[in-house]
């Protein structure tokens, strides 16, 4: 990424890697509503898991990156490891920006 960030987030679907493009102000909201009132990320359900399939699309912004591919592609144990990427690489976005002092 530009501007030093050099931390970046990338998926494979098939044995092809796609790399995040710069996020979208979104992406930031969908991760707080994943992340409401929990000490630590879990996945306990159905719909906590179609939100996270949701966020990675998201993260990644590419229109051949959809929830539903990501659901049948990405393999098993890649999941967490991919979640957890995703949500360093957001935070690393949204905390390496300078407002300047005050």
């Amino acid at each position: 990424m530009k501007g030093g960030n050099t931390m970046s987030f990338s998926i494979f679907l098939n044995d092809v890697e796609y790399v995040a493009k710069k996020p979208k102000a979104k992406i930031y909201k969908k991760l707080m509503k994943l992340q409401r009132g929990k000490d630590t990320f879990t996945i306990d359900n159905e719909e906590t898991l179609d939100q996270v399939y949701e966020l990675l699309a998201d993260a990644i912004g590419h229109p051949e990156v959809t929830p539903e591919r990501i659901q049948e592609e990405l393999d098993a144990d890649q999941l967490l490891p991919c979640i957890e990427q995703a949500v360093a690489w957001i935070h690393g976005v949204f905390n390496s920006v300078d407002l300047g002092e005050r």
